[in-house]
Protein backbone atom coordinates (compact mmCIF):
# COMPACT_ATOMS: atom_id res chain seq x y z
CA UNK A 1 0.00 0.00 0.00
CA UNK A 2 1.29 3.39 -1.47
CA UNK A 3 0.62 6.41 0.93
CA UNK A 4 1.82 10.31 0.20
CA UNK A 5 4.53 11.45 0.98
CA UNK A 6 2.53 13.99 3.77
CA UNK A 7 0.77 11.17 5.78
CA UNK A 8 3.94 10.20 7.69
CA UNK A 9 4.05 14.03 8.68
CA UNK A 10 0.74 14.15 9.08
CA UNK A 11 0.46 11.07 11.24
CA UNK A 12 3.65 12.51 13.44
CA UNK A 13 2.09 15.77 13.43
CA UNK A 14 -1.25 13.99 15.23
CA UNK A 15 0.77 12.09 17.51
CA UNK A 16 2.71 15.38 18.53
CA UNK A 17 -0.42 16.94 19.19
CA UNK A 18 -1.94 14.20 21.11
CA UNK A 19 1.02 13.76 23.55
CA UNK A 20 0.75 17.63 23.72
CA UNK A 21 -2.98 16.99 25.27
CA UNK A 22 -1.34 14.09 27.29
CA UNK A 23 1.20 16.75 29.14
CA UNK A 24 -1.68 19.37 29.66
CA UNK A 25 -4.27 16.92 31.15
CA UNK A 26 -1.07 16.12 33.30
CA UNK A 27 -0.17 19.47 34.18
CA UNK A 28 -4.34 20.45 34.64
CA UNK A 29 -4.30 17.49 37.01
CA UNK A 30 -1.73 18.72 38.89
CA UNK A 31 -2.91 22.06 39.70
CA UNK A 32 -6.39 20.39 40.21
CA UNK A 33 -4.43 18.21 42.57
CA UNK A 34 -2.74 21.34 44.23
CA UNK A 35 -5.81 23.45 44.90
CA UNK A 36 -7.60 20.84 47.05
CA UNK A 37 -4.83 22.08 49.90
CA UNK A 38 -6.72 25.83 49.78
CA UNK A 39 -9.61 26.80 51.47
CA UNK A 40 -12.95 25.72 50.78
CA UNK A 41 -13.72 29.61 49.64
CA UNK A 42 -10.16 30.25 47.51
CA UNK A 43 -10.24 26.82 45.78
CA UNK A 44 -13.52 27.05 44.67
CA UNK A 45 -12.91 29.08 41.11
CA UNK A 46 -9.50 26.96 40.44
CA UNK A 47 -11.35 23.83 40.71
CA UNK A 48 -14.64 25.18 38.58
CA UNK A 49 -11.95 26.29 35.86
CA UNK A 50 -9.61 23.48 35.91
CA UNK A 51 -12.35 21.04 36.05
CA UNK A 52 -13.59 22.31 33.11
CA UNK A 53 -10.58 21.96 31.62
CA UNK A 54 -10.11 18.67 31.97
CA UNK A 55 -13.12 17.57 30.53
CA UNK A 56 -12.74 19.67 27.59
CA UNK A 57 -9.12 18.34 27.13
CA UNK A 58 -10.69 14.43 27.26
CA UNK A 59 -12.68 15.68 24.96
CA UNK A 60 -9.95 16.66 22.60
CA UNK A 61 -7.78 13.45 23.30
CA UNK A 62 -10.88 11.25 22.08
CA UNK A 63 -11.53 13.35 19.48
CA UNK A 64 -7.80 13.31 18.24
CA UNK A 65 -8.00 9.45 18.47
CA UNK A 66 -11.32 8.82 16.92
CA UNK A 67 -10.08 11.45 13.91
CA UNK A 68 -6.30 9.99 13.85
CA UNK A 69 -7.14 8.51 10.27
CA UNK A 70 -9.46 11.65 9.11
CA UNK A 71 -6.83 13.95 10.51
CA UNK A 72 -4.09 12.34 8.58
CA UNK A 73 -5.78 12.66 5.12
CA UNK A 74 -6.74 16.21 5.68
CA UNK A 75 -3.13 17.02 6.54
CA UNK A 76 -1.73 15.46 3.76
CA UNK A 77 -4.49 17.31 1.22
CA UNK A 78 -3.32 21.06 3.08
CA UNK A 79 0.29 19.90 2.67
CA UNK A 80 0.17 19.01 -0.94
CA UNK A 81 -1.71 22.00 -2.02
CA UNK A 82 1.07 24.16 0.04
CA UNK A 83 -1.33 25.33 2.47
CA UNK A 84 0.30 26.95 6.04
CA UNK A 85 -1.58 27.57 9.12
CA UNK A 86 1.41 28.62 11.06
CA UNK A 87 2.33 32.39 9.96
CA UNK A 88 -1.69 33.76 10.43
CA UNK A 89 -1.89 31.88 13.89
CA UNK A 90 0.90 33.55 15.24
CA UNK A 91 0.24 37.29 13.31
CA UNK A 92 -2.94 36.89 15.05
CA UNK A 93 -1.12 35.81 18.73
CA UNK A 94 0.74 39.17 18.13
CA UNK A 95 -1.81 41.37 17.23
CA UNK A 96 -3.60 40.09 20.18
CA UNK A 97 -0.59 41.15 22.44
CA UNK A 98 -0.05 43.77 20.50
CA UNK A 99 -3.76 45.52 21.28
CA UNK A 100 -3.36 44.30 25.34
CA UNK A 101 -0.18 45.89 25.39
CA UNK A 102 -1.48 49.04 23.77
CA UNK A 103 -5.03 49.39 25.29
CA UNK A 104 -5.22 47.62 27.78
CA UNK A 105 -6.45 44.17 28.68
CA UNK A 106 -10.94 45.10 28.38
CA UNK A 107 -10.37 47.32 25.61
CA UNK A 108 -7.63 44.87 23.15
CA UNK A 109 -9.65 41.96 24.16
CA UNK A 110 -12.55 43.87 22.83
CA UNK A 111 -10.25 45.23 19.72
CA UNK A 112 -8.79 41.99 18.97
CA UNK A 113 -11.99 39.87 19.18
CA UNK A 114 -13.62 42.36 16.67
CA UNK A 115 -10.76 42.16 14.31
CA UNK A 116 -10.47 38.56 14.54
CA UNK A 117 -13.97 37.87 13.95
CA UNK A 118 -14.01 40.32 10.67
CA UNK A 119 -10.70 39.87 8.89
CA UNK A 120 -10.02 36.42 9.91
CA UNK A 121 -13.05 34.17 10.15
CA UNK A 122 -15.35 36.74 7.79
CA UNK A 123 -17.98 37.45 10.16
CA UNK A 124 -20.27 40.26 9.55
CA UNK A 125 -19.88 43.23 11.42
CA UNK A 126 -23.36 42.68 13.89
CA UNK A 127 -21.81 39.38 15.10
CA UNK A 128 -18.51 41.09 15.45
CA UNK A 129 -19.88 43.97 17.65
CA UNK A 130 -21.75 41.68 19.96
CA UNK A 131 -19.18 39.03 21.04
CA UNK A 132 -16.58 41.66 21.21
CA UNK A 133 -18.86 43.82 23.03
CA UNK A 134 -19.98 41.16 25.13
CA UNK A 135 -16.04 39.79 25.85
CA UNK A 136 -15.42 43.56 26.98
CA UNK A 137 -18.57 43.97 29.02
CA UNK A 138 -18.00 40.24 30.36
CA UNK A 139 -14.20 40.86 31.33
CA UNK A 140 -14.61 44.17 32.87
CA UNK A 141 -17.60 42.75 34.74
CA UNK A 142 -15.96 39.57 35.74
CA UNK A 143 -12.86 40.55 36.76
CA UNK A 144 -12.80 44.16 37.66
CA UNK A 145 -16.06 44.24 39.45
CA UNK A 146 -16.91 40.78 40.51
CA UNK A 147 -13.49 39.99 41.60
CA UNK A 148 -12.29 43.21 41.84
CA UNK A 149 -9.09 42.97 40.28
CA UNK A 150 -7.08 45.80 39.01
CA UNK A 151 -6.72 45.10 35.39
CA UNK A 152 -3.56 46.45 33.37
CA UNK A 153 -4.90 49.36 31.45
CA UNK A 154 -2.32 49.57 28.51
CA UNK A 155 0.19 52.13 27.61
CA UNK A 156 -2.53 54.58 25.96
CA UNK A 157 -4.54 55.17 28.42
CA UNK A 158 -1.76 54.77 30.92
CA UNK A 159 -0.39 58.17 29.34
CA UNK A 160 -3.52 60.25 29.16
CA UNK A 161 -4.35 59.95 32.40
Amino acid sequence: MKTSPGADCASQNNCRDSWMTVALIVITSLFLWSSLGLGRVSAWIPQVILSSTLVFLFLQLAKEFAGRKKAVLSMAASEESGETSMLPALAWIGAMLLAVWLSGVTIGATLFCLGYLRWHAGERWPICLVFGLSLGLGVQLFFGTFMQITLYQGIVLSILM
